[in-house]
C-alpha cells in the first residue's frame, strides 16, 4: 500500500480500507486527495479529481454477495474515474481489474464466476462508450491468464449435447450467494440448519453422501464429528476446503465442469477498440507485442522502459561504491520496515558531513546534516519514483540519480 500511496497514482477505487496506513492516509491528505474509506456516498459526491476510495478490510464482495448500498459496482468504479482522469489535458491511463473471477475460478465456484464477469463486463461497456464519445482514446481488454479450465456439459451427464437448457442452466438461477457466502453461513447456523441455508441461498438441498462430505470436512466448524476423527470422502468430493466443497455441490446442479483450481495455460481473448479501426490490434498477439502496442499509443518504445527501468531502480550494492550506508531497521505504523542511510562522501564538498534516508517502498528521502552522529537538521524530499526494497536479497533499488539530493 506506501508503494500505491507514494506513486502519484490520481484515482484508486477498490477494496483495502483497513490496509491503508494512516501514514500514507496523511501524505495523500497534505497531497490534496479525498480519501474515503466505507463511504461510498462521499466517493459519489466528491468534487476534486485525485481520490482514494477504499471498501471493506481487505477484498470487496463478490458482485453475487454486494451490498449496493455499501459498495460501488465494478462499473460506477470505472465510471467515477473516468470523469476525474479525463479532465487532465494530456490524457489518461486507467486499468480496471475484474480480480476476483480469478478468486472464484480458484475455488471454482460457478456463482462467483459468472456474477462477477458479467460485472466486468459492464465496466467495460463504461470504457467503451467513453472511448467511442471521446474520440481519441482507446481500450485493451485482455485477462493475464486462464483459470479452472471450465466448460460447458458434463460427461457423466452424458449426451448433453441434446439436454435441454433448462437442466444445463436453470440450476444457475437458484444461486443467490458465493460458495464464500454460503460456507460463512455454514459455520454461524447449528448443524440442524445446513438444509435450510442450501435451499434458501442455493436454491437446492444436499443429499446425504454430501452431508457426509461436509460433516467430515475440517473446515466446518458446526459439524458434529470431532475434528481429529473426521475422515475425508473420497471421490467426486475431493476438496477439503469449505468453500471449495460448497462450490462443488453447487456446480453438481449445473451443466458446467471444471479441470483444476488452478491457473490453466490456454490462450486468452483479446478485445480491443480504437478511434482509427486499422490501427486496432487483433488476431494472436504474444504478451510482448501487446506491451510494445501499449508503448506506442502513449508515444513510448518497449527500449524505453528498459532504459526507465534502469535509470530508476538501481541495486544500492551496484550504485553505491563511493559511499558507505547501513540498512537499519525502522517502524512505521507500527510495523517493521527498512531504511538505507547513505553517509555523505568526506572527500566531497556538498555532501560532507550529511547522510540521505530513504524509507523503504516510498519516494521519501531526508536530506540529513550531521554534527559528529548527532542529527542537527532534516529537509523532507521527495523523489520522482520509488525506493523499492526486496527483502529476500536485502536490496535496495534507487534512482540512479540519488546521490545528487545531497545538493538540495
Amino acid at each position: 500500500m506506501p508503494q500505491q500511496a507514494h506513486n502519484g497514482i490520481n484515482v484508486l477505487i477498490g477494496g483495502g480500507a483497513g490496509i491503508l496506513p494512516v501514514e500514507c492516509e496523511n501524505y495523500l491528505k497534505e497531497k490534496g486527495y479525498g480519501v474515503f474509506r466505507n463511504d461510498i456516498n462521499a466517493m459519489r459526491t466528491y468534487k476534486g479529481n485525485d481520490m482514494w476510495a477504499l471498501f471493506n478490510d481487505e477484498s470487496m464482495a463478490f458482485e453475487i454477495d454486494r451490498d449496493p448500498q455499501k459498495e460501488p459496482s465494478l462499473a460506477e468504479m470505472t465510471k467515477i474515474a473516468i470523469q476525474k482522469l479525463s479532465q487532465n489535458p494530456n490524457g489518461f491511463f486507467l486499468m480496471v481489474e475484474g480480480s476476483k473471477v480469478d478468486w472464484a475460478a480458484h475455488t471454482n465456484d460457478p456463482a462467483g464466476m459468472i456474477h462477477d464477469f458479467l460485472a466486468f463486463d459492464k465496466a467495460c461497456k463504461e470504457a467503451f462508450e467513453f472511448a467511442k464519445k471521446d474520440g481519441n482514446t482507446a481500450v485493451i481488454v485482455v485477462p493475464d491468464h486462464g483459470n479452472s479450465g471450465i466448460s460447458i456439459g458434463r460427461r457423466d451427464w452424458g449426451g448433453y449435447a441434446t439436454t435441454p437448457m433448462s437442466k444445463q442452466f436453470d440450476g444457475l438461477s437458484g444461486f443467490k450467494a458465493s460458495s464464500d457466502v454460503v460456507a460463512y453461513r455454514l459455520n454461524h447456523v447449528p448443524n440442524s440448519d445446513v438444509q435450510k441455508v442450501f435451499k434458501e441461498l442455493c436454491g437446492f438441498e444436499i443429499t446425504e453422501r454430501e452431508m457426509q462430505a461436509l460433516n467430515n470436512c475440517k473446515e466446518y466448524e458446526k459439524s458434529p464429528i470431532p475434528k481429529d476423527d473426521r475422515k475425508p470422502v473420497r471421490g467426486a468430493l475431493y476438496s477439503s476446503g469449505l468453500s471449495r466443497m460448497v462450490a462443488q455441490f453447487m456446480t453438481e446442479r449445473t451443466g458446467l465442469a471444471f479441470t483444476t483450481n488452478g491457473h490453466t495455460g490456454e490462450d486468452v481473448f483479446l478485445a480491443a477498440y480504437h478511434p482509427q479501426q486499422e490501427l486496432r490490434p487483433y488476431g494472436m498477439l504474444s504478451n510482448i507485442r501487446l506491451n510494445e502496442y501499449l508503448c506506442n499509443l502513449i508515444g513510448t518504445t518497449h527500449e524505453s522502459l528498459d532504459s526507465l527501468t534502469a535509470e530508476h531502480f538501481v541495486s544500492h550494492k551496484t550504485l553505491l561504491t563511493e559511499n558507505s550506508f547501513e540498512i537499519i531497521d525502522s517502524k512505521q505504523n507500527g510495523k517493521d520496515t527498512k531504511t538505507l542511510i547513505i553517509k555523505g562522501n568526506p572527500k566531497d564538498k556538498l555532501s560532507k558531513g550529511k547522510q540521505l534516508s530513504l524509507q523503504a517502498n516510498t519516494n521519501i528521502v531526508e536530506l540529513q546534516t550531521l554534527k559528529g552522529k548527532r542529527i542537527t537538521s532534516t529537509q523532507v524530499l521527495e523523489m520522482p519514483t520509488l525506493t523499492i526494497y526486496v527483502d529476500k536479497t536485502n536490496t535496495f533499488y534507487i534512482n540512479k540519480d540519488i546521490l545528487k539530493y545531497f545538493a538540495k
